[in-house]
Parts: structure tokens; sequence; C-alpha cells
């Protein structure tokens, strides 16, 4: 790549479109042979998709159902992976962590099949996994194959798909942070990774102005992240402040909303902040000015408040005090300005989180 780096991407088949659910035996056979299989589903995607397919594979697979994505599952899972076994995730962001955990920790390929398009892990490297009730972020490898059915997507909770717009949406602010790092400490920067997370931000707009939500691109938005990501090396063009302000309020209080509904709120509260400390490096386009923000998260169907997701004001302003001690490695605004009581408390109330707009 342009930045120096080797951009090492190693998926084989990422396929997106209507019905390819169906064909996952015959695909499975294309890339793996006669291996055998370990579907892996959790309680609710077990009952609706596992057992549908089951009977269509030649040899009958194995099968596994988890529950959370913890350490202990990761484990379970890991002791069934056999040589020559090859673990297929068919869930949501849970089961997809806890296979690819336990995939590379045995150091073989997994293949994803998402059922819900609610965050950009279906094709990341790194798993999101509880260790003692504590929320880690594990190193892992993205999956060889990707199967996203538009169809089984769009049967996924309404909320579900609107909370994996807030994921793709929070890079009007991970890619300034990531720039104004790059400005402030040198850190590596590829504009290559820019480049895609800049054009899935533009494309992602664009259709929900035209369309609403349309789960097809949506799909292609998540796996754009996730391919910017694994370019990057790093979570860098997919997660910046807002990400870390969200992980203090999950580590603070016990979170009632999805990560993508919270993500993508918090990234209209780090905008106002842009535009009030950093105006000369904010957006130019009239497109991502924060008013223009709120009015895609609302077209996203995402709550308009934080408070409907019972986060509590005091709670936001504490968070975005100690985000910069919260993760003194990752550079973002609130490392360049880490606001005082004062300047938090006024961030809040200007970005209208908390009231009913």
């Amino acid at each position: 790549g342009k930045c120096g780096k080797i951009h090492k991407v190693e998926f084989k088949k990422i396929l997106i479109g209507k019905g390819v659910f169906d064909d996952l035996p015959i695909i499975l056979k294309e890339f793996y042979g006669n291996s055998q299989f370990l579907l892996v589903g959790d309680k609710i995607t077990t009952e609706l998709f596992v057992n549908k397919i089951v009977n269509a594979f030649s040899l009958p697979p194995n099968t596994c159902v988890i529950n959370g994505a913890t350490m202990e599952e990761v484990q379970r899972v890991a002791t069934q992976l056999f040589k020559g076994v090859i673990p297929v995730a068919i869930g949501g962001g849970s089961v997809i962590d806890v296979v690819k955990l336990a995939s590379y920790i045995k150091n073989i390929p997994f293949v994803s099949v998402p059922t819900s398009p609610s965050h950009d892990g279906i094709i990341s490297g790194t798993a999101s996994i509880l260790v003692n009730g504590k929320k880690t972020t594990q190193k892992a490898k993205p999956p060889e194959v990707a199967l996203l059915d538009t169809v089984v997507l769009a049967s996924a909770p309404k909320r579900l798909i609107s909370a994996g717009y807030g994921d793709v949406l929070v890079k009007f602010t991970s890619l300034k942070d990531w720039q104004l790092s790059n400005m402030d400490t040198g850190e590596f920067y590829c504009e290559d990774s820019v480049s895609i997370s800049d054009r899935v931000l533009e494309q992602i707009c664009t259709s929900l102005q035209s369309s609403g939500l349309n789960v097809t691109d949506l799909a292609y938005a998540l796996v754009n992240s996730g391919a910017s990501m694994v370019i990057a090396g790093s979570s860098r063009p997919e997660s910046g402040s807002e990400h870390i302000v969200s992980h203090y309020l999950d580590t603070h209080s016990p979170r009632t909303g999805l990560h993508g509904e919270q993500v993508g709120l918090l990234t209209l509260l780090i905008s106002h902040y842009y535009v009030e400390k950093a105006p000369e490096i904010w957006w130019t386009q009239p497109s991502r000015q924060p008013e223009e923000i709120r009015r895609f998260l609302s077209l996203a169907g995402l709550p308009h408040t934080l408070a409907e997701l019972g986060i509590q004001a005091s709670l936001v302003i504490e968070a975005l005090q100690n985000a910069s001690t919260e993760r003194p490695d990752k550079y973002t605004i609130l490392h360049k300005f880490p606001p005082n009581k004062n300047e938090a408390t006024d961030l809040v109330l200007k970005s209208k989180l908390f009231q009913m707009v």
C-alpha cells in the first residue's frame, strides 16, 4: 500500500446476496471439500437457521449452541475443534466472536454467517469477549469465508438493523480522531483504509437519504468497514473517541441499549466537540455537520436520546472527562482537549441527547 505497510487480506470469498444461506453446504464443500463442519449458533439462531440447514449437508455436521460471548464458551467451542474440523458461526456478534477466537486459538480458519447486521465485527480480526465479567478486545483473525444472506439479515429485528447503521456512522468522528492522532503524535495512518471508510460513509448516507433502511447497502457497508480495519491492521478507521466513551459507559453501568445505538449517538456528541474545539480539522462538507449527522441517525431509526437507552447524563459527563486516562494509548480529540466538568456538561447539553428532541 501507499502507506508503506504490506496489506495482508486473507479472505477467500465474501458472498452477499439474496438466499445465499441456502447454498451454504455447497459453498463449504467448494472450499473445504469433505471436511467435518461444526455449526455454531446461539439458542435462537440454532432454532431459526442451524436446524433448517443441517439436513442439507451430505455429511451431517456437528452442532454447538453457545450462550454468551465469554471465555468459557470460547474454550468450550475450541475443545470441539479437532484436526480438520471447520467451524461455521451462524449468528450475531457474540456467536461470531466466540468462533473467531476459538478458531484463532486452534490456528484454523472459520466461516462467518451473520444473521443480523448489528455491528462491523462480521469480518474483522478482533473479538469482543467477556473475561471474568469484563469486556475485552481479543486479537484474532478475520474469517476466510463470509456469507451474508440479505433475506436472513432483513428478517432480523429492526432495532438490530438500526444498530448496524450506528456502528457504520461512527466514521464521522473515528476518521477525524485517526487523522488528528497522525498529525499530533505521528501515529501510522493508512490512506487506503481511510479512502475505503470514507467511501462507505458517503455511500451509506446517500443510501439512507434515498431509501431509508436498506439491508443490502448496510451489508456492503459492514463488510467494507471490516475490510478497512483488516487493511489498517487496527480498529482505528472504525473506532475513535465515541467508542472509548461507549466502553466507559459499558464498564461503569449495565448496558440496556445496543452497542451500535450507543456509539452512533455518541458520534453526534463528539461531532459537536470537534466543531467547538478543532473546527479547522473537522469536515468541510455541509452533509457532515452535527445537525446533518443527527438527521442520518434519525433516518437509520436510532433513538433520539441517550436517555432512551437508560444512560445517565452524569455518567456521560464523567466518561468524557476520563476518556483520555481510560485509553491513553488511543489518541483522540478527548486527549488533545480533555474536557473539564463544565465543558463536558455544556457538551452534553448542546448535543440535546438527554432531552426529547
